[in-house]
């Protein structure tokens, strides 16, 4: 009979334990089938994202994002939005050589300002980046 105890004994034990074990590998298996799924979703949304990205860049050309058509475009675009339709004469583009738009961009706010005032930039109140000389000698 302790014989039988010493056989019977250790073999309840390690059938407890291979229970135990294939329970945690179970479930380490589900987490894992859980976060697959949830890589897949991140990888689709990124590939998603990518692909918005490459149809801007493709409107862009490579060329520098303020100077491409597609950005004038959607920037004249924008300013109708936003102040209604406005009209243009020959007597509106009758403008001096010193009278040219600067773009600036308020890195605190991220918005894009077009100004005629060449010193904007200067002023110590606006936390902005300037982009290019404003005394490069360019019609604008």
């Amino acid at each position: 009979m302790t014989a039988f105890y010493l056989i019977w004994i250790p073999a309840v034990i390690l059938t407890l334990l291979a229970s135990w074990w294939t329970l945690a590998s179970y479930r380490q298996h589900k987490l894992n089938i859980h976060v697959a799924h949830e890589l897949d979703s991140m990888i689709g949304s990124t590939i998603k994202s990518i692909q918005k990205t490459k149809d801007v860049s493709s409107i862009l050309d490579g060329a520098d994002p303020l100077s491409a058509p597609g950005m004038l475009a959607t920037i004249v675009t924008v300013l109708v939005n936003k102040f209604g339709d406005t009209r243009l004469s020959m007597k509106d583009f009758m403008l001096s050589d010193e009278e040219y738009v600067s773009v600036y961009v308020d890195t605190d706010t991220e918005e894009i300002i077009l100004s005629l005032n060449t010193q904007l930039g200067k002023a110590p109140d606006f936390s902005m980046i300037k982009f290019g000389n404003n005394d490069d000698n360019t019609f604008h």
